[in-house]
């Protein structure tokens, strides 16, 4: 403020920041935590602002799980605001691994291929190779020239030993279906594989989630696909999202395993910010799949945006007999679980995208919140709201009603109101709420009779919806 007691003839300017009358940014800020490798560069629990894939390996071990889920974020949008905030393995983790037998001698020259997620590969196998040099070979080019899987090799007598980089129960999920995929194209040499298994002992969540407690992040992911970890997330995302935190946010995790499992076990999560997606029979690693998801709703230009039929960029296609029928897909959808289909161009796609949220706390089937979107937007009119509270409202003095001749900087509750209203129908403008004129009366503002200085607001909002389902009756008529 200019002083009222300056004498000096002049003329004196200040520049302040006026009312403001924009949206916030609608930008998504995306958040991994994972385990690292013990060598890293960047210790667990020490949030990381990530800019490349190349960046991830260098700061948290290359092939390390969080590394793997970076490179599939940045695969599926280049631009996504990332962070990381590695854990460590738990001291008594144990590893899973996986081994691959091969019996015979080649008799003509061939291939051998393997696939380790969606990456592959291939050694040749020279005519008289035995068993021994392709053990060898294969050990030598996957701890050589492949610095990225998530996996080392070793072997012995005719048998090549994977083991995964990273302890605990999620390296029994590294193979397709559970397997190492594998190709052999060698006459006179066969190789039969077995399960990843042996993983135990996940990291625990709890020290990282409480290290990005005080920050926003609108999309939080994990590689984990046990109720326990959900769980843990869940209680997260609530809590940072409350009407007192107001960081609003949405948990990802991602499953590949069988239909009855997964049948169950959004259902035992039933959050509204919980979102689990699901394909199975794909060669990619399902916490590669968590992250791409999850980038797939920050490359939105708006949180109301639905993503269906949107592609899951380098997750690969499963064979025709493990793709979902139509049946089982609209189950899924029916028990909270985003279901991942093969389209068009041989390209997996989300069907949609919706959260875990079926049913209300007093136990009735409920669909206020099924599309994932529907929180995001809310959680958006609110930070809209907030922003212009702050902006319009800070430092301001709080009457009753305006008089005649009042010095600046007096608010009374009715502007309160008008600006919330003037907010939605900015939102609604954008595409985000529905006829929001038809719900003004109800908009209001009142001042609190027993906390002087306080506005109570109701701002009732008609979140869209997607459009998802177009029902047609093809009527077949004659003019005969």
């Amino acid at each position: 403020m200019i002083s009222d007691s300056i004498r000096k003839p002049g003329s004196y300017s200040k520049i302040v920041k006026g009312a403001g009358g924009g949206l916030p940014s609608r930008r998504m800020e995306m958040l991994i935590i994972a385990p690292r490798l013990g060598s890293s560069s960047v210790a667990a629990g020490a949030p990381t602002r990530v800019f490349s894939a190349d960046q991830a390996a260098h700061s948290f071990g290359a092939g390390s799980i969080m590394h793997r889920m970076a490179m599939a974020a940045f695969r599926q949008f280049a631009q996504v605001s990332l962070t990381c905030c590695a854990v460590d393995d738990t001291a008594a983790g144990v590893a899973a691994s996986a081994s691959i037998s091969f019996t015979g001698s080649a008799a003509a020259t061939g291939t051998f291929t393997l696939w380790v997620g969606t990456d592959r590969i291939t050694i040749r196998v020279d005519k008289g190779d035995t068993v021994a040099d392709v053990v060898e070979a294969l050990t030598n080019e996957i701890n050589n020239n492949h610095p990225n899987l998530p996996v080392t090799a070793s072997h012995t007598s005719g048998t090549v030993v994977l083991t995964a980089k990273n302890k605990g129960t999620i390296g029994n999920s590294l193979g397709q279906k559970g397997h190492p995929a594998i190709s052999v194209d060698v006459d006179g040499v066969s190789a039969t594989t077995t399960t990843y298994s042996g993983g135990a002992g996940d990291a625990d969540l709890s020290t990282a989630l409480a290290k990005v407690a005080g920050e926003r992040y609108h999309l939080i992911v994990i590689p984990y696909t046990n109720i326990d970890a959900a769980q843990t997330l869940s209680e997260h995302v609530t809590m940072v999202s409350d009407e007192i935190n107001q960081l609003g946010a949405r948990g990802f995790m991602f499953l590949d395993g069988n239909f009855a499992a997964t049948y169950t076990f959004a259902r035992s999560i039933n959050d509204k910010r919980m979102n689990v997606g699901y394909i199975y029979g794909a060669k990619r690693h399902s916490f590669e799949n968590a992250a791409a998801m999850a980038a797939m709703l920050a490359a939105q230009d708006a949180p109301w945006r639905a993503v269906n039929d949107e592609p899951l960029i380098g997750c690969d296609a499963p064979e025709i007999p493990d793709r979902f029928m139509w049946n089982e897909i609209d189950t899924l959808l029916w028990n909270g679980i985003t279901p991942f289909e093969v389209g068009t161009g041989e390209r997996v796609r989300c069907v949609r995208a919706i959260s875990t949220y079926i049913k209300s706390d007093s136990g009735a089937e409920d669909d206020t919140f099924l599309d994932t979107h529907k929180i995001a937007t809310a959680d958006y009119v609110r930070d809209a709201v907030r922003t212009r509270h702050s902006n319009d409202f800070k430092n301001k003095i709080l009457r009753d009603n305006h008089v005649p001749g009042e010095p600046p900087g007096i608010i009374t509750a009715e502007d309160v109101r008008l600006t919330n209203l003037d907010v939605c129908r900015r939102i609604e403008r954008e595409g985000g709420l529905n006829d929001v004129e038809a719900f003004e009366e109800q908009f209001t503002s009142v001042r609190n009779p027993n906390a002087p200085g306080r506005v109570d607001s109701v701002i009732p909002i008609d979140i869209v919806d997607a459009a998802h389902i177009m029902a047609n009756t093809i009527m077949i008529t004659s003019t005969l």
